[in-house]
């Protein structure tokens, strides 16, 4: 389980009824995430090299804020995850180390209305999630 958070800045436009708005949209979205990774570890002295790979659910909440008024919607899309990663064991139960990966979903789609006009906000979450690890094993 975790968390992460993005902010967005966006200029557009939109036709409603024949007549055409122009205006500036800020996003703040929050994912919590609760995924389930598979992790094969290669030992070499005090070394540990591993890949994963793993598919989670990303609970997406997104506060939408434009000129003609603001939105909060939630909602739940599925991706998946591939990286590498090693740890260095210093003593037996503590270790360092870091990962990479790359998440893939499909994309949240947030849906309301502002005003009586429906509005749609879509964010692709993918990308490097890359992680530094300091470790105790009890």
């Amino acid at each position: 389980m975790g968390y992460f958070n993005t902010q967005h800045k966006e200029r557009f436009s939109a036709e409603v009824n024949g007549n055409t708005f122009s205006g500036r949209a800020t996003s703040d979205i929050n994912v919590v995430h609760i995924t389930l990774t598979l992790k094969g570890i290669l030992p070499y002295k005090k070394w540990e090299f591993f890949g994963l790979g793993g598919i989670g659910a990303y609970i997406v909440s997104g506060d939408v804020e434009t000129g003609a008024g603001d939105f909060d919607q939630t909602t739940t899309i599925f991706g998946g995850t591939l990286g590498l990663g090693f740890h260095y064991n210093i003593t037996p139960g503590v270790f360092v180390g870091a990962e990479g990966k790359y998440l893939w979903t499909s994309n949240a789609k947030l849906h309301d209305e502002i005003s009586g006009v429906p509005v749609e906000a879509k964010f692709k979450l993918d990308g490097i999630i890359a992680t530094a690890v300091i470790g105790y094993r009890f």
